[in-house]
């Protein structure tokens, strides 16, 4: 099967960042967010049923496998960041109880990852892996910062931090990828960290879900 977009893969990566940020913008069940969700979905799908390895291109198989050590990288830390997150706030240091809402999000932590460390950067490694890992976290980010502007007060100095902070550790998560060969370490990392934050939560976070 011929990829409609073999020689520019910088399209479907665009479009999928581009789509994913619009899904972030309007409130759950809008038909914008959904349409854009969905073209998300189409071009990831066409890339990969159309790569001859759609599993290195996002990560879970390749030549390269130091994947075990990079893994224990990433639970500690996926485990640190959270743990420090609970350091920082008024609730104790460990989850109480497990509830719903805070299994499911780190699912969709997990989901992001397979998105943005998985299809966008693994698409843009071809052209370069530094900025591969950049461009993938500039697109998290940008989607994320979306969803944190419409769950916080308006000109909230904690939006400017949480956008940073997601930049970063996005690049922490992408070096991992690359020193791996493989997503496991940021899948670990991104999901012990929203289960330590959000374990005990009633209901799912905004910026998270809403």
């Amino acid at each position: 099967m011929n990829n409609p977009f073999r020689g520019n893969r910088l399209l479907p990566a665009a479009v999928a960042v581009i789509s994913m940020t619009v899904f972030a913008a309007f409130p759950a069940g809008h038909p914008f967010s959904w349409s854009a969700l969905g073209l998300a979905g189409v071009i990831m799908a066409t890339v990969l049923f159309s790569d001859p390895h759609p599993s290195r291109l996002t990560g879970f198989s390749g030549e390269k496998n130091h994947s075990v050590p990079w893994l224990v990288a990433g639970i500690l830390a996926g485990a640190s960041l959270g743990f420090l997150d609970r350091a920082l706030s008024p609730v104790s240091l460990m989850p109480c109880t497990l509830l719903l809402p805070g299994l499911l999000t780190p699912l969709i932590g997990m989901t992001e990852e397979a998105i943005y460390r998985g299809f966008v950067q693994g698409v843009l490694q071809k052209y370069s892996r530094v900025w591969a890992v950049i461009l993938a976290s500039a697109g998290h980010t940008l989607y994320k910062s979306v969803l944190l502007a419409s769950a916080l007060p308006r000109g909230d100095p904690d939006l400017v931090l949480l956008t940073v902070l997601t930049f970063t550790t996005g690049c922490l998560f992408g070096a991992f990828r690359i020193l791996s060969g493989r997503i496991y370490a940021p899948l670990a990392a991104h999901g012990l960290f929203d289960l330590l934050v959000y374990g005990d939560h009633a209901t799912m976070p905004a910026w998270v879900w809403y």
